[in-house]
């Protein structure tokens, strides 16, 4: 096939597509910027971005009509899935068209898709060619509904993180969030309706004095990721109830010694979960960092298991303690913690609130409505 001018001199031809592409390769793989022409007549087609990892994956692309207008772009996440996506109409016949389920609305130049539908068929959102926004029959969306789909849209950013952040960064996150979410919900963070929100530093960093009386009261070496956090950030809740408020290293209670606190002596505790010696010692050997929820009584506490603990890294699995059913914690989980645990449970439970306020804040089901 013959190249024309305007494509580079290295470009390779592949006849099954029957297009040229060209870009940088590593090691045999594609990173970089890639460009594909269609031939014969070598319009510009599309163009990806790759990473410059060992692995071949694009972290986003463009498709272009035959006349040079954007069609289509959109972006990747480390997994391969489609995060965002827009497609845009243009001026005179295409082949470039949205697939089956995504249809343009009546007098819509460009609708997207973003993070809150990343499966075909979900939800889609509209805009006419001066950008402003409409709703599924081409009807200009009002204004105070935008401003809502906005800050939505801006607050889910804020589920956007490493795939192993750091307990500290994860706070850190969870603040930012808190004050952008008050900003647009157009209230004071010391407001009423926000105080079970508020991230609150209720004890200063503990010192190795602390840790080391800790870990030889429980006879345990506590898990690096925790010890970090409490050393240098200190122990925390999230607003004044008892959600995830981190317990002082050397107050941790057992599953064993919960029971035994809210009536349940060791007798009790045999006969009624039918307990045996080494679920006995499974059960004293959970340490509850940090509570739970109380308030719904659906957590009572976040348990160290230390049958779990890895022997290299001295990282421990978090687990749930459901109080209403404790028999789980009385059997090995027969796996070594491969992760941080504490950093992971942090940044876990920041999620799940953040995606609560956001609900709650800016209901999905509401802003769908026209």
């Amino acid at each position: 096939m013959k190249k024309l001018a305007h494509i580079p001199a290295g470009a390779t031809f592949d006849k099954k597509e029957n297009e040229w592409s060209f870009g940088k390769r590593l090691r045999g793989k594609r990173v970089g910027v890639w460009q594909f022409w269609k031939a014969p007549s070598g319009y510009l087609i599309a163009e990806y971005v790759f990473t410059d990892g060992p692995d071949e994956r694009a972290k986003s692309w463009k498709s272009f009509h035959p006349n040079g207008d954007l069609a289509e772009e959109g972006t990747y996440d480390s997994g391969g899935r489609v995060t965002s996506q827009t497609w845009r109409r243009t001026k005179g016949q295409t082949s470039e068209a949205p697939p089956y389920w995504a249809e343009f609305a009546p007098g819509a130049w460009a609708m997207t898709r973003g993070a809150e539908n990343p499966t075909s068929g979900g939800a889609l959102r509209y805009f006419d060619k001066q950008g402003a926004e409409l709703d599924e029959r081409g009807k200009p969306l009002r204004a105070a509904k935008a401003a809502k789909l906005a800050a939505r849209s801006q607050c889910l950013g804020f589920l956007k993180r490493p795939a192993h952040e750091s307990a500290a960064n994860a706070v850190d996150r969870y603040q930012r969030f808190f004050d952008r979410f008050v900003e647009l919900q157009g209230v004071s963070p010391k407001d009423e309706s926000v105080k079970d929100d508020r991230l609150v530093f209720h004890r200063k960093p503990v010192t190795p004095a602390v840790i080391a009386r800790a870990e030889k009261r429980y006879g345990v070496t506590l898990p690096p990721s925790y010890v970090e956090f409490v050393t240098k950030r200190g122990l925390f809740s999230l607003g004044n109830s008892h959600e995830s408020r981190l317990n002082a290293p050397d107050s941790m209670q057992s599953v064993y010694s919960w029971h035994v606190e809210n009536g349940c002596d060791h007798e009790t505790m045999v006969r009624q979960f039918k307990l045996r010696a080494p679920g006995i010692r499974l059960w004293k050997q959970s340490l509850g960092f940090s509570d739970g929820d109380r308030e719904l009584q659906l957590v009572a506490l976040y348990c160290f298991r230390f049958d779990s603990q890895n022997p290299k890294t001295k990282e421990a699995s978090v687990w749930a303690f459901d109080s209403e059913d404790p028999r789980d914690f009385a059997k090995p989980t027969g796996k070594v913690c491969a992760t941080r645990g504490f950093d992971e449970h942090i940044a876990r439970i920041v999620d799940e609130k953040i995606s609560e306020m956001i609900d709650e804040g800016f209901p999905k089901a509401n802003l769908k409505k026209r």
